[in-house]
């Protein structure tokens, strides 16, 4: 659209890595792949309100030179959303939510990850914010690790270590800024976060 107030977003990486070592005087490698893509709109019908819902795809493999090692592999898919929202001029509520399905692990969990947070801007140009933030609302976070050694030995980490945590922040913003952003010929406006509010 021409206002830019509906996108769609499509971003990923591809990472590689080749690891060696040596036992009982043979020479052994392993290298992993790890290919991850996140898709979805990025909507904001207003200047109050911004929705950003995507998918997310993360495969993981990894291959060892030993003769008795096989191939690992598990994939983790993501459906998630994420956004703010802005009222009363100077509050903004922020959210993040994700169900996450892991599969070629045995054992492991399908969390649903919600995390939320509120902030208030203070002073005449809005460069005070004081924040609250709380993480893992529902407490169903877990981790997961895989390790391939390069004899093709395989060990699977799974924790549920407490990840529900609080925090409270104050930032001051101190930068001055130079010259006035334009758009259709008037001033643009910016948050306390420095971010531009579309008129």
């Amino acid at each position: 659209m021409d206002d830019r107030r509906y996108n769609i977003s499509l971003n990923g990486g591809i990472n590689y890595a080749y690891n060696t070592a040596m036992s009982n005087n043979i020479l052994y490698h392993t290298t992993r792949w790890n290919f991850d893509t996140r898709f979805g709109p990025r909507i904001n019908p207003n200047d109050n309100i911004e929705v950003n819902p995507y998918i997310g795809y993360n495969l993981t493999r990894s291959f060892a030179t030993s003769r008795s090692a096989i191939a690992s592999q598990y994939t983790t898919t993501s459906l998630a959303i994420n956004g703010k929202m802005y009222f009363l001029k100077t509050y903004q509520i922020n959210y993040n939510a994700s169900k996450n399905f892991v599969s070629g692990i045995v054992g492991a969990t399908n969390p649903f990850i919600v995390n939320m947070g509120f902030q208030k801007e203070f002073l005449e140009k809005r460069n005070l914010v004081v924040t609250f933030d709380v993480y893992d609302l529902l407490y169903q976070n877990s981790f997961i690790r895989r390790d391939v050694a390069e004899d093709g030995g395989i060990t699977n980490t799974l924790s549920n270590t407490s990840s529900r945590y609080f925090m409270v922040g104050v930032r001051l913003n101190l930068q001055k800024w130079s010259g006035r952003p334009q758009r259709n010929g008037k001033n643009m406006q910016r948050r306390g976060d420095g971010s531009f509010i579309y008129n």
